[in-house]
């Protein structure tokens, strides 16, 4: 993709965050987050490092090694994407797969996880950076009825 399509494509991506950032529509924000996939990951992503964003900043409880779908290192990389397949199925997902197989980022679609090594020197753990529980003083099983 050259410089121009991705800022084409970039634009696309803003004018429709704009467009329904208040629609009550899980249908169009599923569509939004499977269609620019990668880049909501990627904003998400940045703007965590940032630390201008965030979410609960859950765990991952027995977080996995390696990719469910091509058995890629987890750690290597340093994220992963625990979401649905687009088959329906959820996954533990490199960021490969979850381009090509996963359904987006977003409550009740995935969770991105980064791998944080505290500055303690204590175990690194996985920290949920996008995608977690939207209301932390509301029960997440509550939200999802």
């Amino acid at each position: 993709m050259t410089d121009t399509e991705q800022y084409k494509r970039w634009l696309q991506f803003v004018t429709l965050l704009e467009q329904i950032h208040d629609t009550d529509s899980d249908a169009q924000r599923r569509q939004l987050l499977e269609r620019f996939q990668s880049e909501t990951v990627l904003l998400a992503y940045w703007l965590n490092r940032l630390r201008v964003t965030g979410t609960e900043l859950s765990t991952a409880a027995g977080a996995p090694d390696h990719c469910d779908l091509c058995s890629a290192d987890l750690r290597k990389n340093g994220l992963f994407i625990d979401g649905q397949t687009r088959a329906g199925e959820w996954a533990y997902m490199c960021m490969p797969c979850s381009g090509q197989h996963g359904s987006g980022i977003g409550w009740g679609v995935g969770q991105l996880y980064r791998l944080d090594h505290p500055r303690d020197g204590g175990e690194a753990r996985w920290l949920c950076i996008a995608g977690g529980n939207p209301d932390p003083d509301r029960d997440a099983s509550d939200l999802m009825a």
